[in-house]
This record gives C-alpha cells, sequence and structure tokens, in this order.
C-alpha cells in the first residue's frame, strides 16, 4: 500500500511539472516580438530621399498595439516633408495599431543633408498582442553610409495636364504654371482631370475628393485620370507631384460649375477636343521620355490616388474580444487541469497522514495491551509463588513446637524424645 501510494504521489508530482513547464513554454511563446529594419538605399548621395521601413511582428500571435523610439544622426539626415512620420532632433516615437493582422508597419523618409554615416536604431519598444499581453521589447539597428552628390531627381513637374467631360484649362497647360480655372456649365457633373510626370521615377497624387484614379493605358509616362464629382460653384482639386528626392509641387485646379453656358457640343468639336488632348498627352510622353526609355510606370511607382484615404489610419481600438477569448481559453483550462491535479495530490497526502496516524495508535494501543497483560502475568506468579512460601514455612515449625513443649512438661515426655535429644547433646 505504501508503495501505492508513493507511486502514486510521484506521478501526480511528475504531472504537474509537466503542466507548469507547459504553462511556462507558453507564456514564453506568446511573449516573442521581433522588430526589423529595410533601408533603402543604403549608401545615397547628400540631398538623396532615404526610406526607412520599420515592421513589428509575432510568429504566435496578433499584435495590437506597438510603440518604440526611433534613433538616428540628426547631422546625416532629417525627416523628408513627405514622411508619413514627421519628427526632428535625432529621435521619432513611433506610435501605431494592428488592425487583427501579424504586424505593425511604419514607413519614414528621410533626406539627407550632409556625408557621413548615421546608425538608425530601434530602442525602448512596447509590443502589446489582442488581450494586453506583453510581447516584449525588441531591438534592431541599420546603418546609412552617405557619399557623393545627389544621384536621384529633383523633377517634381507634371508632363501633361488635361480635363474632359466639359470646359477648357485657363490658363493653357504648362508644367511651370502651378494654378489654373476650368468654367462648366451648370448641366455638367463630373470632369476627368488626367496627369503625368515628367520623371517617369516621380510619383502623383490627386486630391481633393476624386474616384475611379486609374492609370491610361498606351501612355509614357503613364498618364493617370481621377474623375470628380461637381457641386455648384467652386469645386477645387490638387494634383501633387513628388520627385524622387522628396522635393514637391503642388497643382491647383478650380473647376467652377455654372460659370458657362449649357451647350451641345458637336461630333467635329468633339474630335477637335480629342485631338488636342491627344497632343497634350505626347507632348508630356515627349518630354517624359528625354529622361527614361521606360515605357510603363514601374511595379514600385508609389502611386497615392487620394490625400484623405491614403494617410488615413484607423482609430484607437481596444482588445478584440474574440481573440481574447480564444487567447485565454486555453490558459484557463490548463490552470483548472493544474489546481485539479494539486487538489487530488493534497487529498491524497491528507489521506496518506491519517491512515498512518491510525496505525500508528493502533500500534500503541495493542502495545500497551501487551504491556498491561504482561504485567498481570507478572503479578499472578508473584502472588503465586509468595502464598506458597509462606503456607510451607508455619508447618514444620509448629508441629516441633508443641511436641516438645507438651510431651517434655509430663516427665515421660521430657525423659522420651525430648530426653533422648538431651542424651546426643550429652554424648
Amino acid at each position: 500500500m505504501k508503495k501505492f501510494f508513493r507511486d502514486l504521489f510521484s506521478a501526480a508530482a511528475a504531472t504537474i511539472l509537466a503542466a507548469a513547464a507547459a504553462t511556462v513554454c507558453a507564456v514564453t511563446a506568446s511573449a516573442q516580438g521581433q522588430v526589423s529594419i529595410d533601408v533603402s538605399p543604403s549608401q545615397p548621395g547628400v540631398g538623396d530621399i532615404v526610406t526607412v521601413n520599420v515592421e513589428f511582428s509575432s510568429d504566435n500571435m496578433d499584435i495590437q498595439y506597438a510603440e518604440a523610439n526611433l534613433e538616428y544622426d540628426s547631422s546625416v539626415m532629417e525627416v523628408a516633408d513627405n514622411s508619413d512620420v514627421q519628427g526632428s532632433g535625432g529621435v521619432l516615437r513611433l506610435r501605431g495599431y494592428a488592425e487583427d493582422a501579424p504586424s505593425v508597419n511604419f514607413v519614414i523618409k528621410f533626406k539627407t543633408v550632409s556625408e557621413g554615416s548615421s546608425n538608425i536604431s530601434i530602442t525602448n519598444s512596447s509590443l502589446t498582442d489582442m488581450s494586453n499581453g506583453s510581447l516584449g521589447s525588441p531591438t534592431a539597428s541599420s546603418s546609412v553610409n552617405v557619399s557623393g552628390e545627389s544621384s536621384q531627381s529633383d523633377d517634381s513637374t507634371l508632363g501633361s495636364l488635361n480635363v474632359t467631360g466639359g470646359g477648357q484649362l485657363q490658363p493653357a497647360f504648362s508644367p511651370d504654371v502651378t494654378s489654373y480655372t476650368v468654367e462648366l456649365p451648370d448641366d455638367v457633373t463630373t470632369v476627368q482631370l488626367q496627369g503625368s510626370t515628367s520623371n517617369v521615377k516621380s510619383y502623383i497624387m490627386f486630391s481633393g475628393g476624386f474616384s475611379d484614379i486609374v492609370p491610361v493605358e498606351g501612355t509614357s509616362p503613364t498618364v493617370y485620370s481621377g474623375t470628380a464629382s461637381l457641386n455648384s460653384g467652386d469645386n477645387i482639386k490638387y494634383i501633387t507631384v513628388t520627385a524622387e528626392n522628396g522635393d514637391e509641387t503642388q497643382y491647383t485646379i478650380n473647376l467652377i460649375r455654372g460659370a458657362g453656358t449649357a451647350t451641345t457640343t458637336t461630333t467635329e468639336e468633339q474630335s477637335e477636343s480629342q485631338s488636342s488632348s491627344g497632343g497634350d498627352t505626347q507632348s508630356g510622353s515627349q518630354q517624359g521620355s528625354s529622361e527614361s526609355t521606360v515605357t510603363t510606370a514601374p511595379d514600385d511607382m508609389n502611386i497615392m490616388k487620394n490625400t484623405i484615404s491614403s494617410s488615413y489610419s484607423a482609430p484607437s481600438k481596444g482588445p478584440n474580444e474574440d481573440s481574447v477569448l480564444n487567447g485565454v481559453f486555453p490558459v484557463i483550462i490548463l490552470g483548472i487541469f493544474v489546481v485539479f491535479i494539486a487538489l487530488f495530490v493534497v487529498i491524497t497526502w491528507i489521506k496518506m497522514q491519517a491512515d498512518k496516524k491510525r496505525r500508528e495508535q493502533a500500534h500503541r494501543r495493542k502495545k500497551v495491551q501487551q504491556q498491561k497483560q504482561y504485567a498481570a502475568k507478572q503479578m499472578e506468579s508473584y502472588n503465586r509463588s509468595s502464598r506458597q512460601g509462606s503456607s510451607g514455612g508455619q508447618r514444620p515449625g509448629g508441629k516441633g513446637s508443641s511436641g516438645g513443649s507438651g510431651k517434655g512438661s509430663s516427665g515421660k515426655g521430657g525423659s522420651g524424645k525430648g530426653g533422648g535429644t538431651n542424651i546426643r547433646k550429652l554424648k
């Protein structure tokens, strides 16, 4: 029985240790966050734009929030004006939420200002999962070596700009002119603005309320077309061109609905308008082709379709209840299992101690009983021996005394057994 309980206790203890180890492993696994830094280009010239991509991730669960410092050498580079993250002084504080995604990403653009080397480091980071649990404080670093003059283009001009659906640009388009007006009849509710960059490495951004921004096939450099819905009166739209080195030029187009008279355009006028539009586009293509022989926009060209949508960031959000339940439920089950095993071991140990105490008490009672029985036997034997010794000593002495005294007093007796005795003594 003792061996059985010892084996049971050992098995229970091993189970508890295994469960505890599994719990520790689970907690350790859930607390693994990583961060990576990608720098491009890593060896720019002075005046170039350097794009830094920072990604926080986890192998085990979704990240809810990431916060960290990005440190750099402000004497070598500064945050570019068109960067999504702004700051100065050599330290940027990154804060961001993930929307049920396995990573949180930041894109920071720097402009180099002098030759030299700058370390780019992630420090003081803090990552949390969807149940507000910690994913640790990962760190990472990279470097940028700036030397020589800039090799990036500073051309931030439009190569072409057209309006279709009614009206004409006033004044006529020129890359150096940045403000235009288009008068439209009141019955025109939508128009399309089309534009392309002079340099294929620049990118274009439509803002002010556009929809269906798409590239126009067969154009080089690529022409992008954006549809604008019109209200009565002024409708101000913007097209911004960002050069490869980060320089920007913004073009303003005021579409005035109701300023013109509703007219019916003839087929001939439409053909002339289309020819004029085609000429403008061709002119823009020729200007763009002087910069590069690329016939289509590069796949990695950063086309920002709308300022509002492109700069929109998800609002701060709390923990996802479903994710919290999915993450906590296994831990709860494991905890219940550990508690159950612990209670079983404790109850078994208490029972073993109670059984041991009962056995010891029974043993003590049996020993006391045996001692009592032994003492009783010893006492009985002693009493019996005492009684037998007392009765044997009285009988011989009494008989001799009565015979000697009785017979000696008669005269005969004195000469008989008593006299015989005296005679033996005389002899």
